[in-house]
């Protein structure tokens, strides 16, 4: 979970995916999961999530990191990684 709720002044959702996507792509790279920003806020204001104009999944849910991967040692490593960029943006 991000806490966006308790530190409404500082933006999770831009600072988590970075310059053009680098900061979250370059998660991705060194643990070799699929990170995905979810839930309120993770979508620009006045945006539709898709095209047929239905919600996204976890559109209703508190913003958060969605982590895949095949191998579970994979998504342990991206949610330690989520975790510990979250804390340095907190300190």
């Amino acid at each position: 979970m991000i806490p966006q709720d308790d530190h409404p002044d500082i933006n999770f959702v831009g600072l988590l995916i970075g310059p053009r996507g680098n900061t979250l792509k370059s998660m991705e790279r060194d643990t070799g999961a699929k990170i995905i920003i979810r839930g309120k806020g993770s979508v620009k204001e006045g945006k539709v999530g898709r095209k047929d104009g239905q919600p996204l999944p976890g559109e209703d849910e508190p913003l958060h990191a969605y982590v895949t991967a095949n191998n579970p040692e994979c998504v342990k490593k991206a949610v330690d990684k989520v975790i510990q960029f979250v804390h340095y943006l907190l300190s």
